[in-house]
């Protein structure tokens, strides 16, 4: 059989990697000294896209989890991001950063209660008190390592500005401590590493399950993670009778995961951080009854919809292969961002993802 759950966590182990003293001597969490100098940021872009990239040629990378005392709160990716997160251009760059600040409040962290953010980097962990996140929001910034898609990295003062224990380049993970206690950094002979009072090392995201964790296709509403499909039971009530393979409905299924649609302005299916598909409130009305999924082998969870009734140019195509979603994204109180629509021809034909073939027959595959 097969389940979905709704948010569905697991994952944590692997999160971090050990956060533990390194064998070699070297600090997993470096003590770095506070920096009060002047608060200028570095005005050099993140590096480009290849100019042979395509939009749907994406590498696979893990997606950095974002934790509130332990419970994953969402994925930090460009594509999966609320409007209200205003990008922040520096000089006469055009490179976007965002403010950390902003982004924990869009998705549902409340900044004044914040005790400690903990931003992971591979084996590093900066450390940023709640206090100086509430001060430096305008300058405790990330981007993308591809503006606009890719890995989230952070953005530091040039000049310093932060006090933080260590500083990190890529972000792996966010914990985020609200009510429970984080770890604190503990010292030995081979460097300080991450514990709670009992010194033990810590492997691990503190409070957080051990399982699989948001690697469905997640679905949002005004920005905030409501549930997550998993491949591992769906209720028989959600099965269209007589389909092979089989189909299921994806407004009914979703809804009892707790995704509301009512009155939604806008519908976002999106691979990755790119859109597939923008419905309208108007046009929802008129599809969302119609819309089914499947789950195929090697979609990792995420559920595979025909885009040929969302899609102007498919209206008159025959059914076809099927795109794999990675995130439904409704927008119900707050209006949709500008985005543009991912080229049919630049879908990912890596082995993992369906392809749409609009010449192909009405099949499935």
């Amino acid at each position: 059989m097969i389940v979905c759950s709704a948010c569905d966590n697991t994952q944590a182990a692997r999160d971090v990697a050990a956060i533990a003293p390194s064998s070699e001597g070297t600090a997993a969490v470096a003590a770095a000294p506070a920096s009060s100098a002047p608060t200028a940021v570095s005005q050099d872009p993140a590096p480009a896209p290849s100019a042979t990239e395509k939009p749907g040629s994406k590498r696979r990378f893990k997606d950095a989890v974002v934790y509130l005392d332990g419970r994953p709160l969402a994925a930090l990716r460009y594509g999966e991001m609320a409007p209200t997160v205003e990008p922040k251009l520096l000089g006469e760059s055009k490179f976007p950063r965002f403010r950390v600040a902003q982004y924990l409040e869009s998705v549902g962290v409340d900044l004044a209660k914040v005790r400690e953010l903990h931003l992971y980097g591979g084996r590093r962990v900066a450390i940023v008190s709640g206090e100086e996140l509430r001060k430096k929001q305008e300058i405790l910034l990330f981007a993308f390592n591809q503006a606009t898609r890719g890995k989230p990295r952070m953005e530091w003062p040039s000049d310093g500005g932060i006090e933080v224990s260590t500083k990190i380049d890529g972000i792996s993970s966010i914990a985020v401590y609200q009510d429970k206690t984080p770890p604190t950094i503990m010292h030995s002979r081979r460097g300080p590493y991450l514990a709670f009072e009992q010194g033990k090392p810590l492997d691990v995201i503190p409070y957080a399950p051990l399982e699989k964790i948001l690697q469905g296709t997640r679905s949002y509403v005004d920005g905030k993670l409501v549930a997550t499909v998993k491949r591992k039971t769906i209720p028989e009530t959600f099965v269209i009778p007589g389909t092979s393979p089989t189909r299921f409905r994806l407004v009914p299924y979703l809804e009892s995961l707790g995704v509301d649609f009512r009155g939604a302005r806008a519908v976002d299916l999106i691979q990755g951080d790119d859109t597939l598909a923008r419905i309208d409130g108007k046009k929802w009305a008129e599809v969302s009854s119609t819309l089914d999924f499947t789950l195929g082998q090697g979609s990792q969870g995420n559920v595979l919809i025909d885009l040929k009734s969302l899609r102007s140019e498919l209206a008159d195509a025959p059914a076809g292969k099927r795109a794999k979603v990675s995130g439904v994204l409704v927008y119900r109180k707050i209006a949709p961002p500008e985005r543009k629509l991912l080229d049919l021809a630049d879908l990912a034909s890596e082995e993992e993802t369906l392809t749409w073939d609009p010449s192909a027959a009405g099949e499935d595959s």
